[in-house]
This record gives C-alpha cells, sequence and structure tokens, in this order.
C-alpha cells in the first residue's frame, strides 16, 4: 500500500526480467510536475527475486541517461517490512528523461522473499519533504 499525492492509474503487462516473464504492476500518478510510482513483481523463487531487483536497478538508471547516482542510508524504518529485511538505501539519480530534459529520481528497491519492490519518484527538483512523506506512507501486508 502507498499514499500518494494524487489519484494513482494501475497497469500491468508481461515483460522479460532476469530471464523469466514475470507481470509487472504499476501504481502511479503525476502531481505537480512530479511523477510517483510504486511496482512489484513476483518470480518463481527468491533467486530469482535477487537477479530481478539487481537487472531492474540497473535498467532503470540506465534509463536517466548519464545519471550521476548516489546511496544514502533510510532515516526511517518501513511499516510491516520483513524481520531481517529492515535496511534500504534510498537512490537518488541526477539525469535526463528521454527528451532531454534533467530529471532527478529517488527511489528504492525491496526484496520480500519472491516479491521486488520499487517505488520511485521522478521530478525537476525533489524535496525532502516528498521524498519522506511519499516512502514513508509505504505499508507492507
Amino acid at each position: 500500500m502507498a499514499l500518494f499525492p494524487c489519484r494513482p492509474d494501475q497497469l500491468t503487462r508481461l515483460i522479460p526480467l532476469a530471464g523469466a516473464m514475470v507481470d509487472l504492476h504499476l501504481t502511479a500518478c503525476d502531481a505537480g510536475g512530479a511523477s510517483f510510482a510504486v511496482s512489484h513483481a513476483e518470480f518463481a523463487d527468491g533467486s530469482a527475486a535477487q537477479a530481478g531487483l539487481a537487472q531492474w536497478r540497473r535498467a532503470t538508471l540506465a534509463n536517466l541517461s548519464g545519471a550521476a547516482v548516489s546511496e544514502l542510508p533510510m532515516d526511517f524504518q518501513l511499516p510491516g517490512a520483513a524481520p531481517g529485511n529492515t535496511q534500504f538505501a534510498l537512490t537518488k539519480a541526477t539525469g535526463k528523461r528521454g527528451d532531454e530534459s534533467a530529471v532527478n529520481f529517488n527511489g528504492i528497491w525491496l526484496l520480500r522473499e519472491k516479491r521486488v519492490i520499487h517505488a520511485a519518484i521522478y521530478a525537476p527538483t525533489i524535496t525532502a519533504e516528498m521524498s519522506e512523506t511519499f516512502f514513508q506512507g509505504l505499508k507492507f501486508q
């Protein structure tokens, strides 16, 4: 579950990821020039999910042409996070969209057994308040 600043749209599509075809479930919306998204995919087993997470992360960052990337420990616990999976890094990147406009990215990738979860914000400017509110609004069941 996620707390979005706008009414999100949902879509599911079959994609190739880590040598398998998986259903990617995406929930996203745009508000105030920013895009907010939460997506997840389930794999056959945990090792495939781990490979899928790594490939998904590389592909996301590669799409931000020439991105400068940093990893920061998150200052808060994600409610309902699985035991043993409570420390997360917030990935921050600055890059370009396909149309060459500048974009900032804040995102996390989580592994929960066979499921990979990705939450992200894309915007010209991302404030600490935007990031904290969105990521702290994530709930796991």
